[in-house]
């Protein structure tokens, strides 16, 4: 960071998707529609010609003292590290805490002692050999 006189410096991983912008049933019958937002629905891209985007990944942010004790992760002259998709797994819901555990150990049992879900949203406190996620195939 010294060096390049950097506030902050993060990871982000490269992705290629097609994203939409979220609409209402109401919406919709007020004659608002979901539009494309990172690219022109006319000329559709091809995984193959395009190069992606960068994501914030949350794997690590760094930044100066000054920068946080503003109430931010990113300051005005931000740079970021990539991590290749094979390397970055965001862990934020069951589903992603179970693909993890695939990943890592090859196997379709996740464990964890402290799962709560509140409002559909998956807060996962600590993982331990406590008790087990089962994934079922029908």
């Amino acid at each position: 960071m010294k060096m390049y006189n950097l506030d902050s410096l993060f990871s982000v991983t490269r992705q290629w998707k097609l994203r939409w912008s979220a609409v209402s049933e109401n919406e919709m019958k007020s004659g608002h529609w979901s539009k494309p937002l990172n690219f022109d629905h006319k000329k559709r891209p091809r995984r193959q010609d395009w190069s992606g985007e960068l994501v914030e990944n949350g794997m690590f942010y760094f930044a100066r003292r000054q920068v946080v004790l503003d109430g931010m992760l990113q300051g005005q002259r931000s740079y970021y590290i990539e991590i290749p998709m094979k390397h970055s797994l965001e862990i934020d819901t069951m589903d992603d805490l179970i693909n993890a555990n695939i990943l890592m150990k090859g196997t379709t049992r996740c464990q964890s002692n402290q799962i709560e879900v509140r409002e559909n949203k998956t807060d996962i406190s600590t993982a331990a050999n406590d008790s087990q996620v089962q994934v079922m195939s029908k």
